[in-house]
């Protein structure tokens, strides 16, 4: 599955594009799996979060959705090894600095990947 939405993105211009252009800009990614009400398959939501300093204590973030897959999964359970491994691919094929943030549902679980916040 994940081979098939790495060539749906590549092949679409606009999703291809924003990915690649908020790659070279180093905006850090984040992988949304999530589930529509009333839907019984989730999708994924590549968007980019950009961190722009209002003062030395405030910063605001803003988040871009650059691409939207629906039907990536079934199941709710394949949502750590399918995204950590879609996200690895995302890294090398978009030369990311680092790996993608995972969040479920439009929560945050993971940041970069590698510090479960939900532990």
């Amino acid at each position: 599955m994940v081979n098939t939405v790495l060539k749906i993105l590549k092949a679409h211009p606009k999703y291809h594009k924003n990915i690649k252009d908020a790659a070279e800009s180093q905006q850090s990614i984040i992988l949304n799996y999530h589930i529509h009400a009333g839907e019984s398959q989730y999708c994924v939501s590549i968007l980019s979060k950009s961190i722009k300093h209002l003062d030395m204590e405030d910063e605001k973030s803003t988040f871009e959705e650059l691409a939207h897959i629906k039907g990536i999964s079934d199941l709710e359970e394949l949502f750590v090894p399918l995204m950590s491994y879609f996200g690895e691919k995302l890294k090398s094929i978009y030369h990311l600095t680092r790996l993608p943030d995972l969040y479920k549902n439009g929560m945050q679980y993971f940041q970069d990947n590698t510090n479960n916040l939900k532990d």
